[in-house]
């Protein structure tokens, strides 16, 4: 999930344990606007065509959320979109009914089929042990065609980590949203690094206030490269450009571009 956001007011509400991925997902395009994927994914095009042959391709995304980078991704391929929560893929289906959608943990999941393309977009910073990296890393790798490529683009890495606040409110569709978030590491000697929001949701019976917490996983550069490369995949460091209020987050300037033998 992106967390490229401003400014936010506070009031003294009883605060309540859930999620945006699925007790909350009706307020989730207010927190991660599919617009604001345009250019980011405009970037990630440019990068596959410069591995792939012109013509009609198939990409896998791996942790696709709500298909906000299915919306810009198709106009390139024909695309499968997976995900853990289904409330999440129910956004995508609506907003993208021409890609296919399935229900999957990135670890563990297997299509028999091969893609031109998979990305792997912010959720693999969701797993937060090496093993369950390269799980997600070797899911890519046998769902990659022989001359295909896969994309990885994790948050963040421990080399360029800074701890960061911010905050922000948005409406809109009868619903309001205001949330302040704070990344922070509580124990720089592990590879772990914790994102809390404090939201207040706002629909026509009032106000939700809801904490939201991520453990997520934040590896060295040579870590990943090795992880890459266990999985089999030939890894290039390739630039990527972040958003301008992106900069002074914990987020990395570079992705994984992964070429299968």
């Amino acid at each position: 999930m992106r967390r490229y956001r401003r400014r936010l007011s506070s009031k003294k509400v009883a605060m309540q344990e859930g999620s945006l991925y699925d007790t909350y997902v009706d307020w989730y395009p207010l927190l991660d606007p599919r617009e604001d994927h345009a250019e980011e994914c405009a970037d990630f095009l440019g990068h596959f065509a410069a591995v792939l042959p012109e013509g009609p391709a198939d990409l896998l995304e791996l942790g696709g959320g709500a298909g906000n980078n299915a919306t810009f991704m198709k106009t390139r391929f024909s695309c499968t979109v997976t995900d853990l929560s289904p409330q999440m893929l129910a956004l995508s289906e609506e907003a993208n009914p021409e890609c296919a959608h399935l229900v999957a943990d990135m670890r563990v999941m297997r299509l028999d089929r091969t893609f031109d393309a998979v990305l792997i977009h912010d959720a693999i910073s969701h797993i937060t042990t090496r093993e369950g990296v390269l799980e997600a890393l070797q899911t890519a790798f046998v769902h990659t065609r022989p001359g295909g490529v896969a994309l990885v683009v994790p948050d963040c890495v421990k080399e360029s980590f800074v701890e960061s606040n911010d905050a922000d409110a948005s409406e809109g569709d009868g619903l309001g949203m205001q949330f302040t978030m704070r990344c922070w590491d509580p124990d720089p000697s592990d590879e772990i690094f914790i994102t809390d929001y404090a939201f207040l949701l706002r629909d026509g019976g009032g106000v939700h206030a809801v904490h939201m917490r991520h453990e997520e996983g934040m590896f060295s550069v040579d870590t990943w490269r090795e992880l890459i490369e266990a999985a089999g995949f030939e890894a290039e460091s390739v630039s990527r450009q972040l958003p301008e209020d992106a900069q002074d987050g914990p987020y990395w300037d570079r992705m994984w571009l992964c070429r299968r033998p």
